[in-house]
C-alpha cells in the first residue's frame, strides 16, 4: 500500500495523528503494522489524568476526571456560610452562598464574578 502525506511538511520532530482510510469492514482482531512494528488501536492519544476527588464532610461532591475536566461542585467553608462551586465537563456552570442552614443566599452566573464573594 502506498500512502501520501497531505498537509505542509515540516522539518520539526513532531507528533501528529495518522489517519488512514479503508474501504473494507475490518473486524476488531485486524492487526495492522507499519515498518514491522504493530501499530496498537487500543491506546488512547493522551495517557489519562488521575482522578481527584472532592470531599466534604466524608461525601463525594465532585472531582476531575481522566480527561481532566472537573464535574460537579467543590465546597468551601467559610466563617458564616459555604461557597459550593459547579462544573460541568470542566466549564463553569454557577456559584452558590448558602447558610449553615441550607438556604441558599446568592446564585451566581458569571464566572467572572467567581472571585468576588
Amino acid at each position: 500500500m502506498q500512502l501520501e502525506e497531505e498537509g505542509v511538511p515540516c522539518e520539526c520532530i513532531c507528533a501528529y495523528d495518522f489517519v488512514v482510510r479503508f474501504n473494507d469492514v475490518f473486524d476488531s482482531k485486524t492487526k495492522f503494522f507499519v515498518n514491522k512494528r504493530e501499530l496498537r488501536t487500543d491506546l488512547p492519544k493522551v495517557p489519562p489524568y488521575e482522578k481527584r476527588y472532592f470531599v466534604y464532610e466524608n461525601d463525594t461532591t465532585g472531582f476531575d476526571d481522566e480527561n481532566g475536566l472537573r464535574q460537579g461542585y467543590m465546597v468551601l467553608k467559610r466563617k458564616n456560610d459555604l461557597k459550593k462551586i459547579y462544573w460541568k465537563d470542566g466549564k463553569f456552570i454557577k456559584l452558590q452562598i448558602v447558610d449553615k442552614k441550607g438556604n441558599i443566599l446568592i446564585t451566581e452566573t458569571d464566572e467572572d464574578k467567581l472571585f468576588d464573594y
